[in-house]
């Protein structure tokens, strides 16, 4: 993995999930500093498209996001529409339809601050 996306986990490498974690407070094994440098990740650049982001294996640590939007792993920046909330994950492309939507972490949903069990409309960006 190329230093960019390392970059993006706090610490460098993912923590693995602690064995029989049953809450998002426990399955989150990123620390405040982390999720404060995913949240501030840098200036917004160009409009990739935009997706509808539900919650993704919880089980997958750190900043991720699984779309059609990409063609290639790598760094991004997502932004939720309503109160505007942004963090940076890896970009992992998936097959299917732009409209499929897109599966997030479990660490991005909580840097954005949205419920687990909602459907978010994010923009994604270069």
């Amino acid at each position: 993995m190329n230093s960019t996306l390392r970059s993006l986990r706090p610490g460098g490498e993912d923590p693995l999930p602690t064995v029989g974690a049953t809450t998002p407070e426990v399955l989150d094994q990123i620390t405040e500093a982390g999720h404060g440098k995913a949240a501030q990740f840098g200036a917004v650049g160009q409009n990739l498209g935009q997706t509808a982001a539900f919650l993704g294996s919880s089980v997958e640590t750190g900043f991720w996001m699984k779309t059609s939007l990409g063609k290639v792993e790598t760094p991004r920046q997502i932004r939720d529409h309503a109160p505007g909330n942004s963090v940076a994950v890896r970009l992992i492309p998936v097959g299917g339809l732009a409209t499929a939507g897109s599966r997030l972490s479990l660490v991005g949903m909580r840097v954005l601050n949205v419920l687990l069990s909602d459907l978010v409309p994010v923009e994604v960006y270069r």
